[in-house]
């Protein structure tokens, strides 16, 4: 079993055709692996026979990991990001309760008037509020609802 940043040299190792120097792999993991570790790394890839050193030169003992690093690189870059990102977004937005009566229809969603109500009127002006915002008609309804929405995102 070798560490997570022995794995990332050995990936490294592959990715440089199974040949490498210590200073060509250090630049290949310098954002992924500390520089001190490296070399710890090498040492730990060597006792587990995974590579050897000659001279100045790590090789790969075991061809058949490269096939099977490019097997494996093959089969990631097979799914598509896109879905996958999207399928995590809708499972968390799906786990939300809140979020899950508005889908449903069970609760509807807050709209400018709603937020400004719960936000800058007290308990007992709601009420007056509201029956006044009903008693508008549609153009004036759609005007000062523009108007709080305006209010609304300033102030957030």
């Amino acid at each position: 079993m070798i560490s997570h940043d022995a794995f990332l040299v050995l990936c490294a190792l592959i990715e440089l055709g199974g040949e490498a120097t210590k200073k060509q792999l250090t630049i290949a993991v310098e954002n992924h692996v500390d520089k001190l570790v490296i070399d710890s790394c090498l040492e730990e890839l060597i006792f587990a026979c995974h590579i050897c050193l000659y001279i100045s030169l790590y090789k790969l003992i075991n061809t058949k990991l490269i096939s099977t690093y490019k097997n494996t690189n093959k089969i990631e870059a097979y799914i598509p990001q896109k879905n996958v990102q999207s399928m995590l977004a809708k499972t968390v937005r799906m786990s939300n309760p809140n979020y899950r009566a508005v889908v449903d229809g069970k609760r509807a969603r807050y709209s400018p008037l709603h937020r400004y109500a719960e936000k800058h009127l007290s308990r007992q002006d709601v009420g007056k509020f509201w029956q006044e915002v009903m008693e508008m008609s549609e153009d004036e309804r759609r005007d000062f609802n523009a108007k709080i929405t305006r209010v609304v995102a300033r102030s957030s």
